[in-house]
């Protein structure tokens, strides 16, 4: 492409997808391509050479989203449904998670998009080659402001992704409707037979009582089924707290897994614990839903529908960063009117009232402890647990925490206030995670550390011994939740080996959630494994990670050359990013160098960098006091 100037000003093109107009431009700006040079302009490259300014404009806007005020009221006192408890801290705006939210990098590209037109002078029209509705109402408005031309193309080749037709249906229905529809089948499929025994009443007797709350999930069957609770999340703290130093106490979300499939297959499991443990007593949250329950949802509901309709159409005038910056409120306005209407408020409404039931009929817990994903439940959970008088509460990032996951990260103003839905402490598992929170701006009088208990096995692992032949690499592909991205894993991986120089044998584990069928590739022939990481680091010497796969750390840590997928699309979400020896890949030929400068066998880096790994858990015992 050839840049031109010309007298009526500049004109610019802003492209999404790889195939670019045979028009020519004084610039073009690649909205989801990691490609820059010269004339062109990487979106993607910008947010991630901004990306502290960026996440903390956007945090610091949260925030003062939160403040606005509307008829002399703030939005967050707007949607109180308690006293000093707010339906804004259950939103998903205030939760913003990827996952839930996927369209929240765009709101990063727009900053990116704002901060490169501001770089170029004398800008007369953009021809907008994007797809996507929303993006395209921002980005038009902008341009309507600032008297610059924007003309839209139809984006070729866009993919819209792949979603199940009742999905679909459900996404059309009004979001009040959404409500009733998720609440009535929630209820319905989650509804638990009551506990047999209330074990926690007898709590007093044993001098001490803790609380976890977990996630029925990752469960250790043969434990379980000998009578003895064990999970992958807590592991070896379970044979601590067995000891029978102090009464605890496990309030379980039900998860469906392949071990457990339905609710009620769980409420036995948990009878039958409550019956051989002596010294720790189990519900599930989904054994509190009573008529009582679903009639106060209800009535908080709708109280929040009420004040919704207050703040709606005036809180979408403040969805920019500056008075003329872009607005994005088309691209958050679904999560938005879903947190004031949809199934986001009646959830949240749902949960707070079965842990104020909780929390009100369980004797005083001395501490409790969470799986702290910064979910909306927790924070519901954290103001009952505090508003009936309980002990500290402690909130467990259970895996290794990403720059890019800002379910973890908050405005420095928000720490700065009294805030009930925020644990005492936060209890991060190494230095890693640790120095991420305090650049952050995070307390440092609110954090300890304590021992990685899903990573423990890492210090009794062997260094790598190297290849078994000299003509032969072997690569794990590890696949990623989302089945669509572990095809392209496997597509990318199949072309490295029919270009490589030498012979690529292929290892693929896939998640658990994601299955691979062998048969949808024919091209190259691969085995399929499912063991644990730990036990297959004999059987491979390069591993292929998706970007937002925390295994990829596994793999890191035990000493193997590890590649990470690049995604352009979306934030750089692996918790490997700016980690020194990462290769983050989006082209074959990258993959082929990196494998013709293999050298087996290298040392193991320091685990302790990264966890902490006392197989003791000294640092749980003190936090724990036994």
């Amino acid at each position: 492409m050839t840049p031109i100037t010309s007298s009526m000003g500049k004109r610019l093109l802003l492209h999404s997808g790889s195939n670019k107009s045979n028009r020519q431009y004084d610039a073009v700006i690649n909205w989801d391509s990691c490609e820059q040079n010269k004339s062109e302009h990487s979106i993607p490259r910008v947010i991630e050479s901004r990306s502290d300014q960026f996440k903390a404009q956007y945090l610091d806007w949260l925030y003062r989203f939160g403040k606005t005020k509307i008829n002399n009221k703030s939005i967050v006192d707007h949607l109180l449904i308690r006293q000093d408890f707010s339906l804004w801290w259950m939103s998903l705006l205030f939760e913003k998670s990827k996952w839930k939210s996927p369209d929240l990098y765009q709101v990063f590209q727009l900053m990116a998009l704002s901060s490169i037109l501001k770089s170029i002078d004398n800008v007369d029209s953009i021809d907008v080659e994007i797809s996507g509705t929303s993006i395209n109402q921002s980005i038009s408005a902008w341009c309507l402001d600032n008297n610059i031309r924007c003309n839209h193309i139809r984006a070729q080749n866009s993919k819209a992704p792949s979603i199940a037709l009742t999905t679909q249906l459900f996404s059309r229905l009004p979001y009040m409707l959404q409500a009733i529809v998720w609440f009535s089948r929630h209820v319905i499929l989650r509804k638990a037979k009551k506990i047999g025994n209330p074990r926690h009443k007898q709590t007093d007797k044993m001098g001490r009582s803790i609380c976890f709350l977990s996630y029925f999930f990752n469960l250790d069957m043969g434990q379980i089924t000998q009578g003895s609770f064990g999970t992958g999340y807590w592991t070896n703290l379970h044979k601590i707290l067995s000891l029978g130093k102090a009464q605890v106490n496990w309030i379980h979300l039900f998860e469906k897994s392949n071990d457990c499939t339905n609710i009620g297959q769980a409420s036995s499991l948990i009878d039958n614990l409550n019956r051989s443990s002596q010294f720790e007593f189990h519900t599930l949250v989904e054994q509190h839903i009573s008529t009582v329950i679903v009639l106060q949802t209800l009535g908080d509901y709708f109280k929040g529908v009420v004040a919704g309709l207050k703040v709606n159409k005036q809180a979408n005038l403040h969805f920019r960063l500056t008075e003329d910056g872009i607005n994005f409120a088309p691209i958050l306005a679904g999560d938005w009117r879903c947190s004031l209407f949809g199934k986001t408020a009646i959830s949240g409404c749902l949960y707070l009232n079965i842990f104020e039931k909780i929390f009100k009929d369980f004797p005083i817990q001395e501490q409790g402890f969470y799986l702290l994903e910064n979910q909306p439940w927790e924070r519901s959970m954290v103001y009952a647990w505090k508003k009936n008088g309980h002990g500290r509460i402690t909130g467990i990032p259970h895996t290794v925490v990403s720059y890019w996951d800002l379910r973890h990260f908050y405005s420095s103003k928000e720490y700065s206030e009294s805030n009930i839905y925020m644990p005492n402490l936060v209890a991060v598992n190494g230095p890693f995670s640790e120095r991420l929170y305090l650049n952050s701006g995070f307390p440092k009088d609110k954090l300890e550390r304590v021992e990685a208990l899903r990573y423990l096995y890492l210090s009794d692992m062997k260094s790598s011994t190297g290849m078994p032949g000299k003509d032969k690499t072997r690569m794990l592909v590890l696949g990623d939740c989302n089945s669509e991205i572990t095809d392209k894993q496997i597509r990318f991986a199949i072309d490295c080996v029919k270009l490589a120089d030498h012979r690529i044998e292929l290892v693929v584990k896939p998640h658990p959630l994601s299955p691979v069928t062998r048969s949808n590739f024919p091209q190259v022939n691969f085995t399929v494994v499912t063991q644990p990481l730990n036990e297959l680091e004999s059987q491979y010497d390069i591993a292929l990670a998706s970007n937002p796969t925390a295994a990829a750390v596994d793999t890191y840590l035990s000493g193997k050359k590890t590649l990470i997928m690049l995604d352009c699309t979306s934030f750089n979400i692996s918790p490997l990013r700016g980690c020194k020896d990462i290769h983050f890949v989006n082209k074959i030929e990258e993959v082929l160098v990196i494998m013709e400068n293999f050298k087996p066998g290298e040392e193991r880096l320091d685990c302790g960098d990264f966890f902490d790994l006392d197989g003791q858990l000294p640092k749980w015992k003190k936090i724990l006091d036994l």
